[in-house]
Order: C-alpha cells, then structure tokens, then sequence
C-alpha cells in the first residue's frame, strides 16, 4: 500500500500497517539514515512503512518568462508581487503565479497553500496548538487574498488547470515539487530548459514536503513478498531511479547520482529544501488532520468567496480548532465538532470559471 502524509499516522494507530524491521534488519538500512521525512512513519521503536519519494516544495519557475519581463528571481513576498504583477499580461493569458482559487478538496486545498503557509513562517496548528491567528500565517493568507483580489492570478482554477499552464508557459511559477519538472520533461519538452528551481521567496527557511510511503497492510496474504519487494525499492541499484524517473528525493538520499544533479542543476534546490522541509499536514493533529484541512478549507473559501478577511479567517480557523478535543482522545472518538462556515459562499468576489 502506498500511504501519503495524512493517512500514514491513522493508519499506523488503526493498526493497519505491518512493522517492516524485520526486512529493514535482514538488509542493513537504518531507519534512522533514511531522509527525515521517514520518521513520520516510526512509532514505539517499529518503522511501519518507508519513502517512496518526497516531493518539498520550492519556486518553480520559467525562467524565460521572468527575463521576458526584466525581472530577476525573488527572493521575498514583495519582490515575489512585484515579479507577478509584471509578468501579468492585460489580456489575462499570462501569469506569474497561481495557487488554488476555486472550490476543491479538502486535503487539496490545504496541500496547496501549505508551501505559501509556511513560506512565511506560518502554520495552522503548532505542535498540535492552534496557530491560525499568529502573524505569519495572517500575512500568508493576506498575501494570496492581495492576490486574489487583484486578479494577479488565475481567477476560478484548480491545482489539475493551473498546472497544465505552467507546462505551458501560460504560469510562470508555481510553489510544487520537483515532480513538476517531470512533467514538464515527457509533456512539453521544448519549454524544460526554460524551467529552473529556487528556494520559496516568502521570508523563511521553512517549506514543505508531500510524501509517497510504501507499506504491507497487517493483513496481508503474502508478507514475505511484500516484504521483499520493499527491500528492493530501498537496494543500491532502485534508489538512483527515484531521482532520474520521478525527479523527487528518494528514502536513501546519499544515493542521488551525482551525473543526474550535474545535467539538472535546478535539483540541487529540491536536495537542499529536503534538509529543511516538514511534512505539510496539520502539526501534531494526529487522527484531527482530517478535520484540521476541512476547517480550513471552509474558512479559505470563505476568504476568497465571500467579503471575510486573511484576519477573519485565521480567528475563525484558531477558534475552530482550539475547540476541539486532544488528537489522542480523538482516536476514540473520530468525529470532533467542526464550527461551520459563517456565512454564505454564494456571494463571490469573482465568477468561477472552473
């Protein structure tokens, strides 16, 4: 099974994944040499499942596209608007960023505004204490309100849309991993050399990562195969492959072929925001994760659809979770009370166009 970051630690507490050191032992890997993100998957001393590949996030961006405009790549939010507002053409075909503005997904919408969130030094909980209100989460949401506002991105897009133009130099930037690239590569080849990476350009050192994990389900038939197979996804000839085939961090990152980072320096960037990146679900949530992304979700939608405010929006968000019981008691008893959405999505600020 290959969980990602929210259903990892549920799955783990439901006792749904099998202990893997048995198979880690019989080849030599040390959980503890593995990328950190692998530790999300540790708990009492058993490893329950191992990366597949981390994708955390940084600025991807086209880099023709920013010459076009005589802008350098930013390196803070001002310069990231300035750049954005520039690189905007008046017919609304080009843009210079985009981030989800239409109605998805919980765990969607949450994964795409994490990387802006903690650009900015931000969270929406801290060690599992509500954050939504403090000040750097307030000026990240105020950041993508200003620009949603103002029309300087995509009006009404999801995540599938505005990817899509970003392969097709129609967004000059995204905050995405380095997945993206791959993209890129096998779909619109002639714009991959304009494609580079940078650090995220918001004020911290913070970004984060979404992560595949392999794992064997407590039940199933076969172990020893499954078991077998996960060692050879982490085997000295498989690892290399992760980097050259799914352009992301593999679970053993001091096996990155070097030839690969030498022909594709941009990834030298995705290599360094991995030293830095946390997983981007709810801090300390554990089984609330769930709830945390929908709270937040409701009230993100609120800011962009209704006339609420980035602050409205963070106090309702705090509120919201502070009520909610401790992750652990959550385990018992799943469902904690969500304080709905405090007014109507029907008065939009903009036309959905998706």
């Amino acid at each position: 099974v290959f969980p990602y970051d929210p259903q990892l630690e549920q799955w783990i507490d439901n006792g749904l994944l099998e202990p893997l050191n048995p198979w880690l032992e019989e080849i030599g890997v040390d959980v503890d040499e593995l990328i950190e993100m692998n530790q999300l998957a540790v708990k009492d001393g058993n490893v329950y499942a191992v990366v597949v590949s981390s994708n955390p996030r940084v600025l991807l961006h086209n880099t023709a596209m920013f010459d076009a405009a005589g802008i350098p790549v930013p390196t803070t939010p001002e310069e990231f608007r300035s750049a954005i507002e520039a690189i905007k053409d008046d017919e609304g075909q080009k843009f210079g960023f985009a981030t989800m503005s239409a109605a998805a997904t919980d765990t969607i919408t949450y994964l795409e505004i994490m990387p802006i969130i903690a650009g900015f030094g931000g969270g929406f909980l801290t060690d599992g204490q509500p954050s939504a209100n403090s000040p750097e989460t307030v000026a990240a949401l105020s950041f993508i309100e200003d620009l949603y506002d103002n029309e300087l991105i995509p009006v009404g897009q999801d995540q599938n849309v505005y990817r899509d133009e970003f392969v097709k130099a129609q967004v000059a930037s995204l905050t995405i991993g380095g997945f993206m690239m791959g993209v890129v590569r096998d779909q619109a080849p002639d714009n991959f050399d304009d494609m580079d990476a940078a650090p995220l350009p918001f004020g911290s050192d913070t970004t984060v990562a979404v992560n595949v994990f392999i794992g064997i389900p407590s039940g199933a038939q076969d172990k020893e195969a499954a078991g077998h197979f996960i060692q050879e996804v982490l085997s000295d000839e498989m690892q290399p492959e992760i980097p050259r085939v799914m352009t992301a961090i593999p679970a053993r990152a001091d096996l990155i072929p070097q030839d690969f980072v030498d022909e594709n320096p941009w990834f030298q960037t995705v290599i360094d925001a991995s030293q830095v990146a946390k997983s981007y679900v709810p801090e300390g949530a554990g089984a609330l994760a769930p709830e945390v992304m929908r709270a937040v979700t409701t009230r993100y939608q609120e800011m962009l659809f209704t006339d609420a405010t980035a602050p409205d929006v963070n106090v309702s968000t705090a509120s919201a979770t502070s009520s909610w019981p401790s992750p652990d008691s959550a385990l018992k008893n799943p469902t904690p009370p969500l304080m709905r959405a405090g007014s109507s999505l029907t008065k939009r600020r903009h036309a959905s166009t998706s």
